[in-house]
């Protein structure tokens, strides 16, 4: 079992919901607060945007990005995507992660169990020719991009992501 205590969370994205809001509204909060419920002692570092409200968040570490804007990938040009913002948020929060495992969330998520720390260790079977981490990296595959509908091979879902800190930089 791997303790709370040897993780570190990377909440990225921007911060959803203002101080002043209904508390419905307060995602990033109920994010964070999830976090505290499920994970007492990870390390909580939030990567969001220059600006951001971050009033009343419960995080260890907090991260503000400049905001590199988007860029548009299908073929007309008219569709933002936001792979820059999630790149740049995602890399300065782990890159100041000191946990020996690390999970990635999006700041509009929330956490409610932690079966992924069981999914973790189930196959330990692998493959040496086709390892590419030191251990297996565990994602949420719900959302993840298809290569033969955007053109982007290895596009795996923003969601979340678990493993060795070093597997998931």
């Amino acid at each position: 079992t791997i303790s709370s205590h040897n993780i570190s969370v990377v909440v990225q994205g921007p911060v959803v919901g203002g101080y002043d809001e209904d508390p419905a509204m307060r995602l990033t909060n109920a994010c964070l607060e999830s976090l505290r419920r499920h994970l007492p002692g990870a390390e909580l570092i939030l990567s969001t945007w220059k600006g951001s409200d971050i009033r009343g968040l419960n995080t260890d570490i907090v991260i503000q990005n400049a905001d590199p804007g988007s860029v548009s990938y299908f073929r007309n040009h008219s569709v933002p995507y936001n792979l820059n913002r999630q790149l740049l948020s995602t890399s300065t929060g782990l890159a100041r992660a000191t946990r020996p495992f690390a999970m990635k969330i999006r700041s509009d998520m929330r956490v409610d169990g932690l079966g992924f720390l069981e999914l973790f260790n189930c196959f330990p079977k692998r493959n040496p020719n086709w390892q590419v981490f030191g251990k297996r990296v565990v994602i949420c595959d719900l959302l993840t991009q298809h290569p033969w509908r955007t053109g982007f091979a290895f596009s795996p879902s923003d969601w979340f992501t678990f493993g060795k800190t070093d597997d998931v930089r």
